[in-house]
């Protein structure tokens, strides 16, 4: 794929396993490899609007669509689509995301702190307990430790690591 390809509107980056995902204008998704080469473009659907998304496992992720009434899972691998309309229970959440993995089942964290699991073979959604699933300390300290440990790591591989979102205030 030719990287004069990859042009439009580009708002969206997400990390699944290893490559990078970002928004193809407004029609679908654009892979690209570890070196920022296209590998490929996936077409969901027209006029598509990304709000966020949520990785569920090293293939696929979860694209909330809020404008467009829809959610998607996309396996980026074998190009497979799972279409889900977009529950009541979710309609004032935004998601954040996927703090465990079950059986067929993954449960994700919205910006509220509200938890819902979310099954994976007919796309239903249950809220859950906060208290099962908030178990992570995370702050301002983790976030710098865990940065810092990220950037090393990617610098040491020879590549320039990307630091996007937010106003870079914790990141020196």
């Amino acid at each position: 794929m030719n990287e004069k390809t990859i042009c439009g509107d580009i708002y969206f980056l997400q990390i699944v396993g290893d490559k990078i995902v970002l928004n193809d204008d407004y029609e679908g998704l654009c892979i690209l490899d570890s070196n920022l080469q296209a590998i490929k473009k996936i077409k969901i659907i027209q006029d598509i609007v990304i709000y966020n998304s949520v990785v569920v496992s090293e293939k696929e992720v979860l694209l909330n669509c809020i404008e467009n009434g829809i959610m998607f899972i996309v396996n980026i691998e074998t190009d497979e689509i799972k279409k889900i309309h977009f529950p009541d229970m979710l309609k004032n959440e935004i998601l954040l995301k996927m703090t465990k993995k079950e059986e067929n089942a993954v449960i994700l964290k919205t910006y509220k702190n509200h938890f819902y699991r979310m099954n994976m073979g007919d796309m239903t959604f249950e809220r859950v307990d906060n208290d099962v699933y908030f178990d992570e300390e995370y702050n301002v300290k983790i976030f710098q430790e865990r940065s810092r440990k990220y950037i090393k790591e990617i610098c040491e591989r020879k590549h320039l690591p990307i630091i996007c979102g937010g106003p870079g205030l914790y990141i020196k």
